[in-house]
């Protein structure tokens, strides 16, 4: 046995043994640590809006400010600021252009991009360069692996490509006509796509009428908007969701669903609702879903944006129920909904902001809350997400609107 001086000194070591240096710290658990400093994709919204203080600026800035402190620090960081993309102006989209045109290698950085260039009108002679910029990314971002164009204009895109150039796609989010466009984007990424979220729009003076089968085997979620509505996108929009063919389809989200849809739907899930588990609904106006629900016997969480319906809908197999109130809505009280469903297990309130709804539901399993002593909380500077039993909140803290 030592003496106490001995023994005090031996287990008081100095605050450099203690505290090690944070750069030898390994890479992956700095680059872990980095990670959870600003928010996961699914709160980030970066649609432009007004204001320069939004939590997806946010997060930019933290990469920023953690890819600035050392030589280390550039290396890890560096790749987390440009996995994930969003251009939202014309001079941001080309100074990217020029910045994996003079260095390559953060090319292979990139994993999602998301495209929120506005054209003024069809013509604009961006449109082009636009086509143009899309085929280059897609040669030197090799890696791509989440590809979001919410443009109103027919593109061009992948039409230039062989299928050997073309990225391991998992994740579309397209607003464009289903022309041959879009047909051939989905024959590129048939064998890896298992997100695809359409505004089905018409834009073609004469779309098809008809498809050939359209076989995505490992599609999972399908997310399905109608864009600009008319008797002519009603047409094509039906010929192009019955050319759909996914056996592996689980989740299904409609949003600005209108009447005339519905039929439509009935129809897809007549023959691709058996494994449906998830199924959410967005709209504007309100539309009988009772023939929807109907064809999906396996269902199990259905996520409404509205409150209780004005007329009544039941299921024997829904354990989970989600709805976000509007104005005068009535929300759904526990009794009414275990009358509706029988097997229910839970139900949730939703209080979200901007375009959150369907990431939250997707993003935020109803079953890691189940009581009243469980919390779940995901909290930033710049937003925070509280999940308590029968209630998700998001808060937007940093959220200024500028003075125009």
């Amino acid at each position: 046995h030592l003496p106490v001086s001995e023994r005090t000194q031996t287990i008081t070591p100095t605050n450099a043994l203690i505290m090690p240096q944070i750069s030898q710290l390994p890479r992956q658990l700095l680059e872990s640590i980095f990670q959870r400093s600003y928010a996961p994709r699914f709160l980030l919204d970066p649609t432009p809006e007004r204001g320069t203080r939004t939590p997806w600026l946010h997060s930019i800035r933290t990469k920023l400010v953690l890819s600035n402190v050392c030589r280390l620090w550039n290396e890890i960081a560096t790749p987390l600021l440009y996995e994930d993309i969003a251009l939202r102006r014309w001079e941001p989209m080309e100074s990217f252009m020029r910045t994996i045109d003079d260095k390559p290698e953060y090319g292979k950085f990139v994993r999602i991009i998301e495209i929120h260039v506005l054209l003024t009108e069809e013509g604009d002679y961006r449109q082009s360069l636009i086509d143009e910029y899309l085929d280059t990314i897609i040669i030197k971002c090799p890696l791509l692996a989440d590809l979001r164009v919410p443009t109103i204009y027919p593109l061009t895109l992948g039409t230039r490509q062989s299928p050997d150039l073309w990225p391991p796609i998992t994740h579309l989010s397209l607003n464009l006509y289903p022309g041959s466009d879009l047909l051939h984007l989905l024959r590129l990424s048939h064998q890896t796509l298992i997100h695809l979220s359409i505004s089905l729009r018409t834009i073609q003076k004469d779309p098809p009428s008809t498809y050939a089968p359209i076989h995505l085997p490992r599609l999972t979620y399908l997310a399905i908007s109608e864009g600009v509505w008319s008797r002519r996108s009603e047409l094509q929009g039906q010929a192009f969701i019955e050319a759909l063919e996914v056996p592996s389809l689980h989740t299904l989200a409609i949003q600005s669903l209108l009447p005339e849809m519905i039929d439509v739907l009935t129809s897809f899930l007549e023959s691709n609702g058996q494994n449906i588990r998830s199924l959410f609904c967005e709209w504007y106006d309100r539309v009988d879903i009772r023939g929807l629900l109907d064809k999906c016997p396996g269902l199990e969480h259905l996520a409404l944006c509205h409150g209780k319906l004005s007329y009544p809908i039941s299921h024997s197999n829904v354990k989970w129920l989600d709805f976000e109130v509007w104005y005068n809505d009535e929300p759904w009280t526990w009794a009414d909904a275990k009358a509706a469903f029988p097997n229910l297990l839970g139900l949730r309130a939703l209080d979200t902001t901007g375009n959150l709804f369907l990431p939250t539901v997707t993003s935020v399993r109803p079953d890691i809350v189940v009581s009243d002593k469980d919390k779940f909380v995901l909290g930033f500077p710049a937003i925070r997400l509280t999940h308590r039993r029968g209630c998700v909140e998001i808060q937007n803290f940093r959220y200024k609107i500028k003075e125009w």
